[in-house]
Parts: structure tokens; sequence; C-alpha cells
């Protein structure tokens, strides 16, 4: 979408996104006064006067991406065969941290 869409949008009362980015700026749509603002305190036009109306808009989304619930993560774990399971459950046991009072000696062995 372009500025000038944007423009438009807001002209005919029509629902505008809350945040977008112009031009490397970040702008927060202010519905009372139906302008978008910057954390300066500026203005969409006071920053780009009226040279922006071709600008491509960027709307951006602030609502945090759906963590996988757990139903959906033992689902995949069903899924694996049984050879991955095990692998991943070795793997697990391997990547927690040892016990405070449990003492681990590696051995290298030569020659093998």
């Amino acid at each position: 979408m372009k500025v000038i869409d944007l423009l438009n949008k807001i002209a005919n009362g029509e629902e505008v996104p809350e945040k977008i980015k112009v031009y490397n700026n970040i702008y927060v749509y202010d519905s009372l006064n139906k302008a978008y603002w910057n954390s300066n305190n500026k203005q969409l036009f006071e920053v780009h006067n009226g040279r922006i109306l071709n600008y491509e808009v960027e709307i951006i989304d602030d609502e945090p991406e759906e963590k996988a619930t757990v139903s959906e993560e033992q689902t995949l774990f069903n899924n694996l065969d049984n050879i991955d399971k095990d692998r991943i459950i070795k793997l697990m046991k391997l990547l927690q941290p040892p016990k405070a009072n449990v003492l681990i000696h590696i051995e290298i062995l030569e020659g093998e």
C-alpha cells in the first residue's frame, strides 16, 4: 500500500493500521486527530511533506507470535519414529546441567 492509499482510507473513514513504517520512520495512528505521529512528536507530513504520496507503507504488527502449544509439540514428538525419539531423549539428558554433587570424569583412551 502507498501513502496516498492510506490517506484515502483515512478520508473515507475506513480502518487503518495502528502502526506503520514509511521511509525508515515508524508512525503510530492517532484516531482523535486522524494523523500518524512518530516518536519525535512529528506528523507524517511534517517530516516528509507532499513528496511521500507514492512511498510504500509497511504495516507493523506488534502482536507476538504464538508459541506452539504443548499438544502441538507433543504431536510433533509422537510423529517421530522410535529411533528419533530415543536420540532426542538422550540428547536432552546430555544437555541438562550436571547435579552439583556429581563428579563427571571423561577419559580419553589412546588408540581408539
